[in-house]
């Protein structure tokens, strides 16, 4: 990307179109596009200081963060044709994008006060929150094209969670694991992610269907 002196890619599509950050000689983070022949699109939301662009699906709609003036965190969605809609949970103090569906569902997480919360967005703008029984702080991060999420939420320890499209919530850990933590999930609910052993070790995992 001319004018950057680091980029971050972060995600790829089927198509092999990429999006991440790119940071100038201010280290100022802007959000690009890599398209299939190697052209960039570079793109900011108005207003940001710092663009994290997380996830691009099948048709090329990126989703991500941006950063304000205030140091609050935003999630956007951008469009094909290079429309961006910014948004917020409600109440949040920063809302931030982890993943991005087929569909343009959005999966994240928010905090409020000094509390965080996973939460889902449908493509009418309409935003749930994602939050088991018994949690301290929820950090959604995946979601697939049947509006399932996965991530984890922290007791004493992080354990796993599923969230499928009806609402309902699965908790899982890994067998012996201090700390379950997924990350995604694929169109048939596989889930990959990490864990920690007895011994504070880090391990990767994946747990099928």
């Amino acid at each position: 990307m001319a004018g950057a002196v680091s980029t971050d890619a972060a995600s790829i599509n089927n198509a092999g179109v990429n999006t991440g950050t790119y940071f100038d000689s201010s280290r100022d983070g802007h959000g690009f596009i890599r398209a299939t022949d190697g052209t960039f699109t570079s793109f900011d939301p108005p207003g940001s200081t710092d663009t994290g662009p997380a996830s691009i699906n099948k048709s090329g709609v990126v989703a991500g963060s941006y950063e304000d003036s205030n140091k609050a965190y935003h999630g956007f969605v951008r469009a094909t044709n290079g429309t961006i809609t910014t948004f917020d949970v409600p109440n949040a103090t920063s809302t931030y994008v982890a993943g991005l569906n087929d569909s343009g569902e959005v999966a994240g997480y928010y905090t409020q006060g000094q509390s965080t919360f996973g939460f889902v967005r449908m493509t009418d703008g309409t935003i749930t929150t994602i939050d088991p029984d018994g949690s301290n702080d929820v950090l959604a991060y995946g979601i697939n094209n049947d509006g399932a999420v996965t991530g984890y939420y922290q007791t004493d320890i992080a354990h796993g969670f599923i969230r499928s499209a009806d609402g309902k919530i699965t908790t899982f850990d890994v067998k012996g694991s201090l700390g379950t933590a997924p990350s995604a999930i694929d169109a048939k609910g596989a889930i990959t992610g990490g864990f920690a052993d007895v011994n504070e070790m880090g391990h990767g995992f994946l747990r099928t269907p």
